[in-house]
């Protein structure tokens, strides 16, 4: 089979950390939240549980869209009452790899 026939390599799924350090995720998550919520970035600590800031449900799955695209991943708004801290949050997406963006398929000439 030619070179030029095979099906285009499947893209790299490099996980979170390897990407952004966990102190940046937590800091974009606590931006990020700061913003929904409409506080000040301060007010959003690392440790700090989101049900004590008011995210509630709705809030929660724009904040888990938010992170998808901004690190490349799938989180699911459930998994925000699970990890209810920037900080636990953050140090969870770490461990998730990226979800892989579609190759293009090559035009046949």
């Amino acid at each position: 089979m030619p070179p030029d026939a095979l099906p285009p390599a499947g893209p790299e799924r490099t996980p979170a950390a390897e990407r952004v350090s966990v102190d940046e995720m937590t800091a974009r998550i606590g931006t990020e939240a700061a913003d929904i919520l409409g506080l000040a970035e301060e007010d959003v600590a690392e440790d700090r549980p989101f049900a004590e800031l008011g995210l509630d449900s709705i809030f929660r799955m724009d904040l888990a869209r938010r992170l998808n695209e901004a690190f490349g991943t799938e989180l699911q708004a459930a998994e925000l009452y699970e990890y209810d801290t920037a900080g636990l949050l953050a140090r969870y997406i770490a461990t998730l790899p990226p979800t892989p963006t579609p190759t293009p398929t090559p035009t046949p000439t």
